[in-house]
């Protein structure tokens, strides 16, 4: 089983990076863009751009104070999510390794244009697992500041994006050999 047809498990790492699960978090006050909120931190520019998404896919579209419900906003940070997922498969062949994919979807929709831009990446075969699309592990932020992020932001977001890793690694390692979930009941 590869972690991503595990869509609970992917969403619910994220929730846990993003916000420790909190439904009324609020963050990145500071941002020109305003607040980013929900669990899933998502600022009310990244939910128009994942709106026009999903009324593109024929999906239902929420305003933005739905953030805060856990339900849409998984619904919607899975909407990105995937469009990342695809974008990768459509320029790369391969799904990006849960660092690549946090990494991206840390920094919102505007990244899925760059997609195709990025360098510095690498195929890795993992035991058992797909090959997947991973940065070098010479220059682990460089498939970010190759596309203009400075260093600081591209360590932060690899950094996060190696927790994210992690905890969907053990959630699988747990399912395989003990049949009991990490990441969700």
């Amino acid at each position: 089983m590869f972690i991503y047809d595990d869509r609970r498990a992917v969403t619910s790492a994220l929730s846990l990076i993003e916000s420790g699960d909190d439904d009324n978090a609020v963050g990145d006050r500071r941002s020109p863009d305003g607040p980013a909120l929900g669990r899933f931190q998502i600022h009310q520019s990244a939910w128009d751009e994942i709106s026009a998404m999903r009324a593109k896919d024929g999906r239902q579209v929420w305003p933005y104070h739905s953030a805060r419900n856990a339900l849409i906003a998984e619904d919607y940070a899975y909407t990105l999510l995937s469009r990342i997922t695809n974008e990768f498969k459509q320029h790369y062949v391969y799904e990006p390794s849960p660092i690549v994919l946090y990494s991206c979807y840390s920094l919102g929709p505007s990244i899925v244009p760059k997609i195709k831009s990025m360098r510095y990446l690498e195929l890795v075969l993992l035991p058992n697992d797909r090959p997947m699309v991973c940065p070098y592990q010479t220059k682990p932020y460089a498939f970010l500041t190759g596309i203009g992020y400075s260093t600081a932001l591209a360590k932060r977001k690899v950094e996060a994006g190696m927790r994210f890793s992690a905890l969907l690694a053990h959630h699988k390692f747990s399912i395989e050999t003990t049949n009991k979930p990490t990441l969700y009941k």
